[in-house]
C-alpha cells in the first residue's frame, strides 16, 4: 500500500475503484459470390464478462466473431485482424481473402468496443481448434434478416443440419440492418 493509500485508509477515505480495461470484440459480415451472408449457430452457453459477471446466452444465429484474447493485466494479446481471422476459422472453417473494418460500435455501458469487418473472397480452410459453442453454419440472403414490418428485430432462420429454425441475436440483426441501410 502506498503512502497516499495509507493516508486515505487512516482518514476513512475510500480509494477510487480501479477502472477495468475496455474489452473488445470483433465480428464479421462474410459474403460469398452471391452476396449471401455466412452466420454461425451458437449453442446456449455461459458468457463471462470482463467485470466477472456472467449470463446464459440462448441458442441463436450470429455473425462469426468473439472477444480478443487478453493478457493477465488486461492488455490485448492479439490484433483485431488476428482475432477475426482466428474466430472465422474456429467458428466457420473459412478464411477471408479480403477483409476491411466497416464499423466500430462503442458500448459505454459495458465498457466494450465491437469492431465489425466485411469479409470477401471466402475459402474453406482446415482448422486446428474447433469452437465447441458452434453447432451449425449457414449462408443466408441478407434480405431474410430484415424480419417482418410488425417486428423487424424478430428474425428466425432455419438450420438445415438440425431441421428447425432459430432466432438471429437481436444485436446482430441491428448491426446487419444498420449496415445495409447505409
Amino acid at each position: 500500500m502506498g503512502a497516499m493509500d495509507a493516508d486515505r485508509a487512516l482518514s476513512g477515505q475510500v480509494a477510487p475503484k480501479e477502472k477495468l480495461p475496455k474489452s473488445t470484440s470483433v465480428r464479421m459480415l462474410p459474403y460469398d459470390e452471391r452476396n449471401y451472408l455466412l452466420l454461425v449457430l451458437e449453442r446456449s452457453h455461459e458468457v463471462i464478462l470482463s467485470g466477472g459477471k456472467s449470463f446464459i446466452k440462448p441458442c441463436g444465429w450470429s455473425l462469426p466473431g468473439g472477444r480478443l484474447k487478453r493478457r493477465a493485466d488486461g492488455r490485448p494479446r492479439e490484433t483485431h485482424d488476428h482475432a477475426i481471422e482466428r474466430e472465422l476459422k474456429q467458428e466457420a472453417s473459412y478464411e477471408a481473402g479480403i477483409k476491411k473494418v466497416i464499423a466500430k460500435i462503442e458500448d459505454k455501458e459495458r465498457n466494450h468496443d465491437i469492431i465489425i469487418f466485411e469479409g470477401r473472397d471466402l475459402r474453406p480452410c482446415r482448422i486446428t481448434q474447433e469452437e465447441p459453442d458452434i453447432i451449425d453454419v449457414g449462408w443466408f440472403n441478407p434480405r431474410s434478416i430484415f424480419g417482418s414490418a410488425e417486428n423487424p428485430l424478430s428474425v428466425k432462420l432455419r438450420s438445415e443440419k438440425l431441421g428447425e429454425s432459430f432466432p438471429v441475436y437481436r444485436r446482430h440483426v441491428n448491426w446487419i440492418q444498420g449496415i445495409f441501410k447505409k
